[in-house]
């Protein structure tokens, strides 16, 4: 069994710049601590800094939240409105992929930002390769 992320690491969540914050991110959704206050601070510092994401990092945010199940609307009401339609017109695939599925996972459905990942799929759909094509699927189907 792996250990959780030590308390000093987390005591840097609120000087956390978008790297390291994102691989605290990871790390505490694969080892913990599974403390609410603690998603409560990543997620606060995550809403400072999101408009310097880039979609890679915001991808693997997201995919953080979804797997641990951390649905804060506040935050991704703002994120969905403000960030990632500009995120989404530039994402790798993969990425995109990992927005879309993530969002979906979350319940953070909005139809302008779904119009916005279909008219990129569509641009790009020849390029996914099956595993990318099912999340897609699945996070239209659940919208």
């Amino acid at each position: 069994e792996t250990k959780p992320v030590p308390q000093d690491y987390l005591a840097g969540i609120p000087f956390a710049g978008r790297s390291t914050l994102t691989g605290l991110f990871v790390k505490v959704a694969e080892h913990g601590p599974k403390d609410p206050a603690v998603w409560k601070r990543l997620i606060a510092r995550v809403d400072v800094i999101a408009h310097s994401l880039t979609a890679k990092q915001a991808s693997l945010i997201l995919s953080s939240m979804a797997r641990t199940r951390q649905v804060q609307e506040t935050f991704l009401h703002r994120f969905n409105l403000k960030f990632a339609p500009s995120l989404i017109a530039q994402a790798e695939m993969i990425d995109l992929c990992g927005m879309i599925s993530s969002l979906s996972q979350l319940d953070s459905y909005q139809e302008e930002l779904f119009l916005v990942a279909s008219k990129r799929l569509q641009e790009v759909a020849s390029q996914l390769d099956a595993r990318q094509l099912a999340l897609m699927f699945n996070a239209f189907v659940k919208a």
